[in-house]
C-alpha cells in the first residue's frame, strides 16, 4: 500500500476534485459557472438563440404544426371510408339474410295459436298424452291411434272422456284401422278431464265440442 505524506495526500485530493470539476456534465454546474463557461467558450443558450432570431424560430414551429395538421387530415380520410363501408354492410347483408327479429316473429306466426279457453287443456295434453299421440296428434309411431280427425270419439264425446278416464285395453279401430295395445288411466281431476277432453275435440282437425267437469263427473258416478 502507497505511503502519502500531508504534503502529498493534499495535492492527491486537489487533483481528483479539478478532474471532477473538469468532467461534469454541463447541465449539472450551478449558473455562474455555466454563464463562465459560456463566456469562455463562446456558446449561446438556447433561450437566447431563440430570442435573437424569432423569425427562424416562428417558422420552424410553423412547419411542425403544419406537418401535423395534414397527417391528421390524412388519418381523418383513411377512417371516413372505412366507416362508410361499415355502415353499408348491414343493407347489403339485410338483402341475402333477414334480421334475427324477423326470423323469430316468422317462427312465431307458423306456431298455431291457441284459444284461452284451451290453455288449460293443452298444458294437460303436453304433459300426459303428447309423449305417446305426438305433438299433431297422429301418434309418434304406427301402433299407436291417431286423435286427429279421429272418428273414435266424433260422434260420442263420452268415448273420448272414457278413454282418458278409464284407459284402454284390448283392440280398438280408428279411422278404418285396428289397433291392440294398452292405454293407462290418468289420475286426474274432472276439471282436468273436462279440459284435456275439450282440448282434443278443438284441435288436430277435429269437428269441435265441450266436456264440461259436470259430465265427468257424472260419468264417474256412473260407473261406480
Amino acid at each position: 500500500m502507497p505511503f502519502f505524506t500531508p504534503n502529498t495526500k493534499r495535492t492527491h485530493t486537489r487533483t481528483a476534485q479539478k478532474r471532477r470539476q473538469t468532467i461534469r456534465p454541463y447541465q449539472t454546474r450551478p449558473p455562474a459557472a455555466r454563464t463562465k463557461h459560456n463566456q469562455q467558450t463562446g456558446r449561446v443558450p438556447t433561450k437566447e438563440r431563440i430570442m435573437k432570431h424569432p423569425l427562424s424560430a416562428a417558422v420552424i414551429l410553423g412547419l411542425l404544426l403544419t406537418g401535423c395538421n395534414t397527417q391528421e387530415t390524412q388519418t381523418n380520410q383513411n377512417q371516413i371510408p372505412a366507416a362508410s363501408q361499415a355502415a353499408e354492410r348491414p343493407s347489403e347483408n339485410s338483402g341475402s339474410n333477414p334480421p334475427q327479429n324477423a326470423q323469430a316473429s316468422a317462427a312465431q306466426n307458423t306456431v298455431p295459436q291457441v284459444p284461452e279457453h284451451l290453455k288449460a287443456g293443452k298444458a294437460v295434453y303436453d304433459k300426459r298424452c303428447k309423449a305417446c299421440h305426438g305433438e299433431d296428434g297422429l301418434g309418434s309411431n304406427a301402433a299407436l291411434p291417431p286423435l286427429g280427425k279421429s272418428d273414435y270419439f266424433a260422434q260420442d264425446k263420452m268415448q273420448l272422456v272414457a278413454s282418458v278416464a278409464k284407459g284402454i285395453r284390448g283392440k280398438i279401430t280408428v279411422n278404418g284401422k285396428e289397433y291392440d295395445g294398452i292405454m293407462p288411466s290418468f289420475p286426474l281431476k274432472d276439471e282436468e278431464i273436462a279440459a284435456v277432453s275439450t282440448y282434443v275435440l278443438n284441435s288436430f282437425g277435429n269437428a269441435g265440442g265441450e266436456v264440461s267437469a259436470k259430465e265427468v263427473a257424472d260419468y264417474r258416478a256412473g260407473q261406480k
